[in-house]
């Protein structure tokens, strides 16, 4: 079974990616869309909307893919060239230290007019670093950049340039500022990565303010700024970061190996997407993480509630003849052994569910707060499981609700005996069965009746929100909902096959109508 749950989480994996990229494809044909949340600050980061949004890259594979060793050595090469000398020389006086590695080992490649003009630009890299007066002739200028690698290269390696920015992001260390202005540009990345994960206005202000310092640039939040002001500053040097990152940062190993597929328009929205980064939702204006965690709660409890109804009223009063003509004792018995114990697992998962998006607001707040509009849930759960129901009573999934029949009849019966071991055991295993039931049986009906019943009843939901972006074209939402529908479309797969290894039903070569059991 572990064999097979293994090779369905590879199946759906690739279904997630082939979804997804289609998707992705598709709405993205359809105009600039802020797949990345950078747009909004393409002004305030000084780029342009159209490199904000990626459009100056390939959509699946990028084979022309170069970080800044290769962009330094190729601008350095360029001096020599008149015709590209003047471009050339811009960019590499606004990528600065950053370059600094690269520049010794391609010094020497460099004609003699290229390898002076080379020296005049690192001096205005690093005039902090350069001697007054600096040697006039070349030979010497030359010696003197030779000796100041071998003394004070170590200082650019990038856990140096780590550490600074760790020690800038844990307190303000005035040591820790000076050395990363010294260290120039080479310090972006490290200031970037401590920036990523920093979410307090003070640090956050820190970090900005030395990265304006090392490049020289006006980015950064004024004395006395609201915590508002200081994160669209972040916002704004996390865009600039976002079309710039390769002048700075090398890629190496593993990156360097996936930087044809990473460095696309899908690939960078796949590696935004694992850090949980959706884009806005354009409908909302808000970022469709926050409009997910806000909903999937609610289209959870009216789905989850709705499918699992819909299979308890199947179990206990669905199939042939001969089982509708069983005692009402025992159908009773089988609501209740089909009903009880999923309840119990299907609130335990809730609350999981809540508790995960509920941050900052307290798990028993939100909580409290959906079950309290019971007046728009439970007619949307209910509308769901009528839906449900209906495509439940499809002749092939007769001999699994009759499993799950039997299973919730014995479960019934020992509950009145007082074997507690077997009972438990019964409980978890009816439990489980529940909870796949729906997903196995009627993932996609249910789905579907989401998007159709929670506009119906005013359910603020996933399903009432994806309607209600097709006609904006949301498209950082619908790829989204996308993301989060393909595994349950595709999970039917893996649901069923542990719902049958649960229940040990024995269904091969059985009838296509289960005889109803004894009467205990």
């Amino acid at each position: 079974m572990i064999r097979v749950l293994l090779r369905e989480a590879l199946v759906t994996l690739l279904w997630l990616v082939a979804a997804s990229a289609g998707v992705f494809a598709a709405l993205d044909r359809t105009g600039h869309h802020d797949w990345y949340s950078t747009a909004a600050f393409a002004d305030a980061a000084g780029v342009p909307r159209e490199r904000a949004t990626a459009r100056d890259l390939p959509l699946f594979w990028n084979a022309q893919v170069s970080d800044v060793a290769e962009r330094t050595a190729r601008d350095l090469r360029a001096l020599g060239d008149p015709a590209r000398a003047e471009a050339a020389r811009r960019r590499l006086l606004q990528r600065g230290l950053a370059g600094m590695p690269y520049f010794f080992t391609t010094l020497p490649e460099l004609t003699p007019e290229g390898r002076s003009e080379a020296l005049r630009l690192v001096e205005r890299w690093a005039p902090t670093l350069s001697p007054e007066p600096f040697p006039a002739e070349e030979p010497a200028r030359s010696a003197w950049w030779a000796n100041f690698q071998a003394v004070w290269g170590l200082d650019f390696r990038e856990g140096y340039a780590t550490r600074q920015a760790q020690r800038l992001a844990r307190h303000a260390s005035p040591n820790a500022a000076e050395q990363l202005r010294r260290l120039g540009t080479f310090a972006l990345p490290a200031l970037q990565r401590a920036l990523a994960v920093e979410r307090d206005p003070v640090v956050l202000q820190r970090l900005t303010d030395s990265m304006a310092q090392v490049t020289a640039s006006p980015r950064r939040a004024p004395e006395g700024a609201t915590p508002a002001q200081v994160r669209a500053v972040a916002e704004a040097w996390r865009a600039f970061w976002f079309v710039h990152r390769l002048d700075y940062e090398e890629l190496s190993g593993p990156a360097k190996l996936l930087a044809p597929v990473a460095e696309t328009r899908y690939g960078r929205w796949c590696s935004r997407a694992l850090g949980g980064r959706f884009g806005v939702s354009r409908a909302t204006g808000m970022l469709a993480t926050a409009e997910l965690r806000e909903r999937l709660p609610a289209s959870a409890l009216a789905a989850g509630l709705g499918g699992l109804a819909a299979v308890a009223a199947l179990v206990a009063f669905g199939g042939g003849a001969a089982l509708r003509r069983r005692p009402l004792k025992m159908r009773l018995a089988d609501l209740a052994g089909a009903t009880v114990p999923g309840m119990v697992a299907f609130g335990a998962a809730w609350l999981a569910l809540v508790r995960l998006c509920a941050p900052p607001e307290p798990t028993a707040v939100l909580a409290l707060e959906l079950l309290g509009q019971g007046s728009r849930w439970l007619p949307a759960a209910a509308g769901i499981a009528a839906l449900a129901a209906l495509s439940l009573r499809r002749e092939r999934h007769r001999l699994v609700l009759h499993a799950v029949r039997v299973e919730a009849e014995s479960w019934a019966l020992e509950g009145l005996s007082p074997g507690l071991r077997r009972v438990l055991r019964h409980t978890a295993r009816l439990g489980v069965a529940s909870l796949l039931a729906p997903l196995g049986l009627a993932g996609p009906s249910v789905l579907l009746a989401s998007v159709v019943v929670e506009p119906l009843v005013g359910l603020r939901g996933m399903g009432s929100h994806t309607l209600q972006a097709l006609s904006p074209l949301d498209a950082p939402w619908l790829l989204l909902a996308t993301v989060a529908t393909v595994p349950v479309l595709v999970g039917r797969r893996w649901a069923l096959l542990l719902l049958l290894w649960l229940l040990d039903p024995s269904l091969d070569g059985a009838p296509a109508e289960a005889p109803p059991p004894a009467e205990a």
